[in-house]
């Protein structure tokens, strides 16, 4: 009975805190994959061009 009643007190706190902590990764997850898709595309646009005259040196 009082665990029930414990496990009822604990209860209303939870979704708060898994609902910030879903906020929370997916904000930082999105932000990162962000970096990771700006940091990928102009690391491409920039190299590109060198890659391609690279390969056509050892071509």
């Amino acid at each position: 009975m009082s665990a029930t009643f414990f496990f009822f007190l604990l209860l209303p706190p939870f979704p708060l805190i898994i609902t910030s902590l879903l906020n929370l990764t997916g904000v930082s997850l999105a932000l990162a994959s962000l970096r990771v898709y700006l940091f990928f595309t102009f690391d491409l646009c920039r190299w590109e061009p060198e890659h391609k005259s690279k390969g056509m040196h050892s071509m």
